[in-house]
């Protein structure tokens, strides 16, 4: 069996303990999608249902594209930080050196 980008479950009341505890004894079914940037996991989408078997392989396809593109832009977001970071310490070695 080929590796997945996601875990799911729509059976999660039988098959996982931590889900018989408040607050989520309502879910039944579980998706989970991690963020992935530079090949590294950075964060995780988790999506839950009230209902068994409420997803199926169309959402999990939906929502891998989306956390693909949320760790798009993530990863946007830090490089303009670190960019922002480098031009700040730029113009301060320009004004100390004239």
């Amino acid at each position: 069996m080929g590796k997945v980008p996601y875990v799911l479950n729509n059976n999660v009341q039988e098959e996982l303990n931590d889900f018989n505890q408040e607050p989520h004894t309502y879910v039944n079914s579980w998706l989970a999608i991690p963020l992935k940037t530079r090949g590294k996991i950075v964060g995780l989408i988790a999506l839950d249902g009230k209902s068994k078997n409420q997803f199926n392989e169309r959402h999990t396809q939906l929502a891998v594209t989306f956390a693909n593109q949320v760790a798009i832009a993530l990863e946007n977001a830090s490089l303009f930080t670190e960019l922002q970071n480098e031009l700040g310490e730029r113009e301060k070695l320009i004004k100390n050196w004239n």
